[in-house]
This record gives structure tokens, sequence and C-alpha cells, in this order.
């Protein structure tokens, strides 16, 4: 499998094209990120990308320190189709209440250092009582809108599963699957994520009633700089 930045890319258009069920996408969107997540194929490929000043411009303003305590750090961009990053907790940082959501893509992940757990939920008429939203991109920007649907009248989720995933442990989910994980407070952990073909423009949110999410998040957009200083950390740790 390659790690330079361009075979990685062209690597990633091969492996989709001409897939039309989801499962067939997420099978290979999960053989394709375990790969990619091996240690030494990752640092190969996070190398290739800060060679180039070009994408590490481009990804940067994709990138940015997401409110609940984590960074998203983009390597590759072919949006609608697909889009691989890097997600890092990192253990001096202060982190939020993960709520129950689901995603506008099928996805698949792998982690690389560190761990977390995760739980699977359903809607249910009784269980967990929730609040539920409906999260959107702003118009004309990337910032975060979440809008509470009849708050008066609380969801229920209904818990299906959880697991715990440790180093190299992987999955995908489909875009209607609502989860949520959780990072140990202290820990570090990296993930190398992607996203398949968008299939929504809104992602349904549950929070707990006493942890209402703020209506407005601003999306702030890493430098180069900073961009630059998380991939060498991340690099660092690859290292070990």
């Amino acid at each position: 499998m390659s790690s330079t930045l361009a075979e990685t890319t062209h690597m990633l258009h091969d492996a989709f094209d001409g897939l039309e069920s989801r499962d067939d996408v997420l099978d290979t969107a999960l053989a394709t990120v375990s790969g990619l997540a091996q240690p030494s194929m990752l640092a190969g490929l996070v190398r290739s990308l800060r060679a180039s000043a070009q994408a590490v411009d481009a990804c940067a303003t994709l990138s940015y320190h997401h409110p609940l305590g984590f960074d998203k750090l983009a390597l590759i961009d072919a949006e609608p189709e697909f889009m691989l990053r890097l997600h890092v907790w990192w253990p001096g940082n202060a982190r939020g209440a993960e709520h129950v959501h689901n995603h506008r893509f099928g996805l698949a992940t792998c982690v690389v250092r560190g761990g977390y757990d995760m739980e699977v939920f359903q809607p249910a008429k009784t269980g967990l009582p929730m609040v539920e939203y409906r999260e959107k991109l702003s118009p004309g920007s990337a910032d975060w809108e979440l809008d509470p649907l009849n708050p008066l009248n609380a969801a229920h989720l209904r818990l299906l599963t959880r697991i715990r995933l440790a180093e190299g442990a992987g999955y995908a989910l489909a875009a209607n699957t609502l989860h949520r994980v959780g990072v140990a407070p202290g820990a570090l952990c990296v993930t190398l994520f992607l996203e398949t073909l968008i299939v929504g423009s809104k992602t349904r949110v549950f929070a707990e009633p006493d942890q209402a999410p703020p209506a407005f998040t601003p999306k702030e957009a890493l430098n180069s700089d900073g961009y630059l200083q998380r991939v060498d950390a991340v690099l660092d740790e690859l290292a070990d």
C-alpha cells in the first residue's frame, strides 16, 4: 500500500471508483483506513504532506480544534467523495461532553494511539431521556448551528452496544448510526478517520437535558504554523 500523499490520494480514488452499495463502500473504507493507520504507513503519508507547502496550506484551512476538545487535522480532501483526516485528543486539553450524533456521511476509523469507548444507540419510546437537535453548517461558512426539535418533549434513546477500542482497532458506521465516543481524561488518543460520500446536509444530535449545547459555535481554522506543530507532534507519537 502507498504512503506518499499523491499515491495515497490516487489509491483512495481507485478504491471507491465504481462502488455503489453502502456495504461495499463501508467495507472498502474500513480495509483502506486500517492499512493506512499502521504507524509506519501513516508517518510516511504525514511526512509527504508536510513536505509540500501547498498541501499544508490547503489542509490547514480545513483543520480546527473541535469544541469538544480534540483536533481535526485534514490530510486529504476529495469531498464530496471522501476526506481523510486525523482526530487527536491531547492529554492537556479540556474536553466537553460528547453528545450522541450521526454523520452526513458513512465513515471508517482506526485507533492509532491510545483508545476510547464508543456507544451505539437507537431511538426508542423509553430509555435515556434526551433533547434532539438538528446540526447544520451556517450558510456561507463552516460554523455550526444547532436547532432544538420539540425541546419540551424529550426524545429517548436505547443503548445497543458499548465497546472499548484499543490501538489497532477500527470500525465502519453508516451515516444514520447514532453513536458517541469518550476518551479518558488526560489520555492521548490519535485516530485516522475516513469520510465517505456525503449523503445529507444535516445531522441529528441528542444531548442530555442538563447538557444543552450552544446554538451557534464558530469554527476557526488553523493557520499553517499551527497545523505543522500538530502534525509534527503526531509524528513524534508515531515514532515511539
